[in-house]
């Protein structure tokens, strides 16, 4: 019995050395509710006027701040400036939260949609070193600020010790991202006091002068899970528990969202393209067609075998083949490069039958009903070809005659960033020079044409960006230009690109032997102001599409976490959105942005799913085509796999999104043509125009309204590739003109029409066949929502949504109603793969009653008896008598009473 007393009493002696208490512990309970547990210490409020309000907490109840910009004065690290070790620990609900020291950052921890960021000052040896550390959160489960934004409580742990590790735990996890290994240091550098900046609830906040174990760390994450408060003995029960628990997240990728065979990809880019689901075009809505930026000479190749690396081999018939694949169903037009070379090497190559040129321009001949496009590079002609005397462009020229160059008062050309810069004035003949060249180019293609190209671009980027001030000051021609024109420098940059422009296009246009050939330049738009002309005056650089302008900017985010903002010249929605703003009120309806999902390894590209979703955005903000790019350069470091090209393979999904997006805006066309983009006053996000609050940060909401009636956009985006990063698919709230409106999102968008012209509300939706996956993954069978067939004449809709709030449509199913005498009629799809085959779901409202399906070849009637949904699938019969037919009509009617029609399936 002695012996088990005193082995007990050795357990108890282990448990008391590995007990941690903390110097100050705030649980938020009681009257007292600003005062901690250990000491009394009391949170000051007052100094910054820091209003904080009581809210429910993970344990009892927490806090949360009434003003995000306010400071919460803690003074925890103020007595102990010299302390070795030491942990801050708290649980969080809410979007931010930063412990920072003041007026110094001699100390600050920051958590926000950038990632947790740690700076912190610190002495070795009597010197001062100021240093950062930032974990990024874009991985899987808590390494993840999608996922700890989500409305729910989570708890966080940032040790420090001055031997120089530093550790976060996030609901009794760590990552490999979460721990940090600097040199030791004798002392950290800490002045004046410290507090909290909160755009969160907070509860069970706790300091210690030492570093936290893991073994504590855990026990307090699974107490607070349990609704318990911090205990600071270890429970060897609980801990034995959470060691049988993960202690670091998993990084992997959903096979789904690549390629099939990923990463040895199985399937070739043209073979996958015609798998692919098409898109749904709105029968009587003509949209401009997506222009092919993809480069064909790169996008047809077949690389051998599973994987495969190098170039592939060039096949003159699989080039066409995938071009009249884009051109016949994902409404692009036909690629016709534009070869930059001497006449007799371009005879040579538009003629060879070992290359893809003369394929393609047959093909082109054989369909003049399909448009054509080419592409022109200003800055890669080589006028020499041209007859000219030059070999590289005239508007590069570094060594003309001085009257081409701006030039000071004593007549010299002004040097600035050590070259010389066109005038404006006078340097048209040399713009007309390099457009002349391109004019040959594009000749020596028509030689072998019997139809005519029907659109142009240029890439356009000899002169990149505004001319600084500081150049054009120098100039008294600008000057003398600025006083009678009344134009401030931005207005002058935006009138000298213009002209630049007007005068290459013009010149091109008038010798090149078509007509009516529409033309656009890369990046003529509103957005990054201080970066580019101002578009006020360049609104007619491109050409007018169905009589009306279009901006050109480049939404290229490239990368999964760059979709809100931009980094350098790759611009996600928000940067796109300021340009769309500024245009919108210069009232230019639509615009035709040169896009791109990404050029590097398909792991850091956006992945279909959520590259769809953003596309979607850009409809919302008023696109109504593309120019869809993907560009296979080499770098400073060579190909991005070290080989040669990316595999087509993997990036073909790039060609059908744009067309996915695009054939969704012919089906709310009338909201773009003539609704309005709204704003949301409750919005706090300023670089995000036209973005609703919404329930999480990564929900991207847009609404338009026409009348009584609105188009309602979201999507979930992610901030990585990695496997629950974030949720597939999520319920969101938006405050929409007073009214709280909450439905379903995806990662792929959901588009809706909210309709409140009648007694009751009508919500459907637009898209719900687009799957997350790759598209090749999609359904084979096409699903029709009955709400979205063209012909609805005079039949209502009718939304039905159980027990939820008036506004919640989180959970509904929406119907036409058929009436005895009134018909439904939907276009036979075209279905890619099989025999048409049919089924319907509905329900009935009175009894029996009756559908009468009538086709071009025969009528056929099926009886609903039941008030309960039922999916009806047509017999080998039936489908033998209606003889369905791609393209054609057929009609739907009801007899001896009403039905409630749902889905159409093909």
């Amino acid at each position: 019995m002695k012996k088990i007393l005193y082995l007990l009493w050795l357990c108890g002696c282990g448990l008391l050395l590995r007990a941690q208490q903390p110097v100050h512990y705030w649980t938020f309970e009681g009257s007292e509710l600003l005062n901690d547990q250990v000491v009394r210490k009391a949170l000051n409020i007052k100094n910054y006027n820091a209003k904080v309000a009581p809210v429910k907490g993970i344990v009892g109840s927490g806090i949360e701040s009434v003003f995000s910009d306010r400071l919460l004065v803690t003074n925890l690290l103020k007595p102990v400036r010299d302390l070795s070790d030491f942990t801050l620990e708290l649980a969080f609900n809410g979007r931010q939260f930063m412990f920072t020291t003041f007026p110094k950052p001699d100390f600050r921890l920051n958590f926000s949609s950038g990632g947790i960021n740690i700076r912190y000052t610190v002495k070795r040896k009597e010197k001062e070193a100021i240093e950062n550390w930032t974990i990024p959160l874009k991985g899987a489960g808590v390494a993840s600020y999608n996922n700890l934004v989500n409305r729910q409580w989570h708890h966080f742990v940032f040790t420090a010790q001055k031997s120089g590790s530093f550790e976060v735990w996030i609901d009794g996890k760590t990552d490999p991202t979460f721990t940090k290994k600097i040199e030791s240091f004798d002392n950290w550098v800490i002045e004046g006091g410290d507090g909290l900046r909160l755009d969160a609830a907070i509860d069970e906040l706790a300091f210690y002068t030492s570093a936290l174990s893991s073994e504590l760390i855990q026990q307090h994450a699974h107490e607070l899970e349990n609704g318990q408060h911090y205990s600071f003995r270890i429970n060897p029960a609980v801990i034995a528990r959470r060691k049988k628990l993960p202690q670091q997240e998993s990084y992997t990728m959903d096979e789904k969202e690549f390629a099939p065979g990923y990463p040895d990809y199985t399937v070739q880019a043209t073979e996958q393209l015609k798998q692919f689901p098409l898109p749904r075009y709105a029968p009587g809505i003509s949209l401009p067609r997506n222009f092919p930026w993809m480069d064909i000479t790169y996008l047809h190749r077949e690389l051998p075998g599973d994987g495969g690396n190098g170039f592939g081999k060039i096949n003159p018939k699989t080039a066409v083949q995938l071009t009249g694949e884009l051109a016949e169903n994902w409404n692009y037009y036909i690629e016709l490069p534009t070869l930059r070379v001497d006449s007799a090497t371009a005879q040579k190559r538009y003629s060879s039958p070992t290359e893809i040129f003369s394929s393609l321009i047959g093909y082109a001949n054989k369909h003049p009903q399909l448009p054509a496009a080419t592409v022109l590079m200003q800055v890669q002609n080589k006028p020499a070809q041209a007859g000219f005397d030059r070999t590289s462009p005239y508007v590069t020229a570094k060594n003309l005659s001085d009257k081409y160059y701006l030039r000071n008062k004593a007549g010299k050309p002004i040097v600035y960033n050590n070259k010389k810069w066109l005038n404006p004035f006078s340097s048209m003949d040399l713009v007309q020079q390099d457009a002349l060249t391109s004019v040959f180019y594009l000749k020596q293609l028509a030689r072998h044409l019997t139809r005519n190209i029907n659109m142009i671009n240029e890439n356009g980027e000899w002169f990149g960006h505004k001319w600084p001030a500081q150049l054009l000051q120098q100039s008294p021609e600008v000057a003398a230009c600025l006083k009678k024109s009344g134009m401030d420098y931005d207005r002058f940059n935006g009138w000298m690109h213009n002209r630049f422009d007007s005068v290459y296009k013009a010149t091109i246009l008038e010798n090149i032997p078509w007509k009516n050939v529409t033309f656009t330049f890369y990046n003529v738009s509103a957005y990054n102001s201080a970066y580019w002309p101002q578009y006020s005056e360049r609104i007619g650089t491109n050409s007018l599409f169905n009589g009306a302008p279009r901006s050109t900017p480049a939404f290229y985010p490239a990368r999964p976490d760059n979709w809100r903002l931009a980094s350098g010249p790759l611009n996600g929605y928000g940067t796109v959105a300021e340009g769309r703003k500024k245009e919108i009120s210069l009232g230019v309806k639509f615009f035709a942005p040169f896009i791109s999902a990404g050029w590097s390894l398909e792991e850091k590209n956006i992945r279909p799913a959520q590259w769809l979703g953003l596309l979607k955005s850009m409809v919302m903000l008023g696109a109504d085509f593309f120019h869809v790019g993907y560009f296979n350069v080499t770098g400073k470091t060579g190909w991005p796999n070290g080989k040669g090209p990316n595999d087509p393979r993997g990036y073909i999904y790039q060609a059908a999104m744009p067309a996915y997006a695009q054939a969704i805006a012919s089906q709310a066309w009338e909201f773009l043509d003539k609704g309005v983009l709204l704003e949301d006053p409750l919005s706090k996000e300023q670089r995000m125009p036209f973005a609703f609050a919404a329930s999480a940060s990564n929900h991207l909401v847009l609404v338009r309204k026409l009348d009584k009636k609105y188009l309602i956009y979201g999507t979930v985006q992610p901030s990585s590739n990695y496997k629950g990063n974030t949720v597939l698919e999520a319920t969101t709230s938006i405050t929409l003109e007073g009214k709280k409106i909450s439905f379903n999102i995806r990662r792929q968008g959901s588009m809706y029409v909210l309709d409140l012209s009648g007694a009751q509300p009508v919500f459907y939706q637009l898209d719900g066949w687009h799957q997350y996956e790759h598209p090749y993954y999609w359904s084979k069978a096409v699903e029709i929502e009955a709400e979205n067939v063209k012909y609805l004449t005079g039949l209502n809709l009718i939304t039905e949504k159980g027990t939820a709030p008036e506004n919640d449509f989180s959970d509904f199913a929406t119907y036409v109603q058929m009436v005895p005498g009134k018909s439904i009629g939907v276009n036979i799809p075209k279905k890619r793969n099989g025999e048409l085959s049919f089924s319907f779901s509905a329900k009935s409202a009175n009894g029996n009653v009756s559908i009468i399906f009538k086709s071009a070849s025969g009528t056929i009637r099926k009886t609903i008896s039941s008030g309960d949904l039922k999916e009806i699938t047509l017999t080998a019969a039936d489908l033998h008598v209606l003889q369905l037919k791609p393209g054609e009509r057929l009609n739907l009617g009801a007899e001896n009473g009403n039905v409630l029609l749902d889905k159409l399936r093909f």
